[in-house]
């Protein structure tokens, strides 16, 4: 069942609001805070990657809107083993594949690591999918205790480290870039 995270996502985020005491719609499970996601994204330990990103790129206003997200951040020794040599994500020339980068790893609503497992294990076969900003599906699974999202071709990596909280969203800290990043090329080639 392709969407499946989408229908159980869904259903958390209702029973979620059914709970909250002052009728604002917060997961269950997490604690509230009146930052934003671009603030939390923008304060938190070993994404500077991604928090750059998004601030150079103008993006970062986009998160301190009202809709809600998750960003599955890669921490930033991901991106330093991910990043072909001579290839720029920073200044204008790497802002357009930053961006298309950092989309692929963004998904819609507000879903905490507990709200995904209890997917998965609700899910037949042991697997949801999601599509991304970016336009592809990121499917996740468990393996063991851990778990796992895999993007397009074959890319994979961990939830791990502590999920953090924002007023509109989720920052999840993974191990690995779900996506390939292609090599620089010059003018001459």
């Amino acid at each position: 069942m392709k969407h499946l995270f989408l229908a159980c996502a869904a259903g958390a985020l209702a029973l979620a609001g059914c709970s909250a005491e002052d009728g604002a719609s917060e997961p269950a499970g997490t604690a509230s805070d009146s930052s934003t996601l671009a603030t939390v994204i923008g304060q938190a330990d070993g994404i500077s990657t991604v928090a750059s990103t998004l601030s150079d790129s103008g993006l970062s206003g986009v998160f301190d809107g009202a809709a809600s997200y998750t960003v599955l951040a890669p921490s930033d020794a991901a991106f330093e083993a991910a990043v072909p040599e001579g290839t720029a994500l920073t200044g204008a020339e790497g802002r357009p594949l930053a961006v298309a980068v950092v989309r692929q790893h963004i998904v819609p609503g507000y879903l905490s690591p507990d709200d995904i497992r209890k997917a998965i294990e609700s899910a037949d076969g042991g697997s949801v999918t999601m599509a991304s900003y970016g336009g592809e599906d990121l499917t996740f699974t468990m393996d063991g205790e851990t778990i796992m999202v895999a993007g397009p071709g074959g890319k994979s990596a961990r939830l791990e480290g502590s999920a953090s909280t924002a007023s509109n969203g989720v920052v999840i800290p993974i191990d690995g870039v779900l996506v390939d990043i292609p090599a620089a090329t010059t003018a001459a080639e």
